[in-house]
């Protein structure tokens, strides 16, 4: 039987010290656009230009969505002290098996102080200094976690397949 050939999901190759820290610069900055491809700049862009209260964007699969929103509220939150960001998907299982591993591919090249498990807590959110992402499935009411204080930013992720979307 052949073996499979299997590269895992990293954020690339190790990268050399001053490689490292420039990329820590661009953290410290709130600048997370260089980890983004192709439309995912139209839709960053989409994200942080805009002067009305609603986008919707309506775009093929697989290319990206989450990943440019979540790089957007990771941007606001190191930007802009005490901000507050509300992500809402699905489920709580898409919680669980999509965002969280993407934001911790996003931050596996971050500083210490904006590392994945330095910053994530087990009440889905994800606390940037004084600011922070809270995360919740909408099915089985879930959605209520996200409830109550004001937000800055409420990502309303694959809107289509939620619970009672009304």
């Amino acid at each position: 039987m052949t073996k499979m050939k299997f590269k895992p999901v990293t954020s690339g190759t190790v990268d050399d010290a001053e490689t490292l820290a420039a990329k820590h610069e661009l953290w410290r900055m709130g600048d997370l656009s260089w980890k983004l491809k192709g439309i995912q700049h139209k839709l960053h862009a989409s994200n942080t230009n805009q002067d009305s209260e609603l986008t919707v964007t309506l775009v093929a699969r697989r290319c990206g969505k989450t990943f440019s929103n979540l790089i957007t509220a990771l941007e606001v939150l190191i930007q802009h002290d005490f901000s507050i960001i509300k992500y809402a998907c699905p489920t709580q299982k898409m919680v669980k098996d999509t965002i969280v591993p993407l934001l911790r591919l996003i931050m596996s090249d971050a500083p210490p102080e904006f590392q994945f498990d330095n910053c994530w807590s087990s009440e889905n959110r994800l606390t940037i200094g004084n600011s922070f992402l809270s995360v919740a499935g909408t099915d089985n009411k879930n959605v209520e976690n996200l409830r109550g204080a004001y937000a800055h930013i409420i990502f309303a992720d694959e809107a289509g397949f939620w619970d009672d979307l009304s």
